[in-house]
């Protein structure tokens, strides 16, 4: 899969011309940042030296030919507010 992540949807779909073929879509991943230190009265001294892990979303979809063994990249994710998973 082109972008690494977990907690992703996906599902076989049959597509009349390529066959079948298992789409992937969202999920998140962890990366970690390095925030800036920030003091009371002195404000920011610079970036934390320690990670912090963050979870992002992605609105990667891609999908995977079983025939071919080939990955392409599908549309992003839509976002319809009020929703925030299904």
């Amino acid at each position: 899969m082109p972008t690494g992540r977990a907690l992703l949807s996906c599902g076989l779909v049959t597509n009349g011309e390529r066959g079948p073929e298992v789409v992937a879509a969202g999920g998140a991943s962890i990366v970690n940042t390095y925030p800036d230190i920030c003091l009371p009265l002195v404000g920011c001294i610079g970036k934390s030296p320690v990670p912090v892990p963050s979870v992002v979303a992605s609105d990667a979809v891609e999908i995977f030919n079983v025939g071919t063994e080939v990955w392409r990249i599908g549309g992003e994710l839509i976002h319809t507010e009020g929703i925030s998973h299904a």
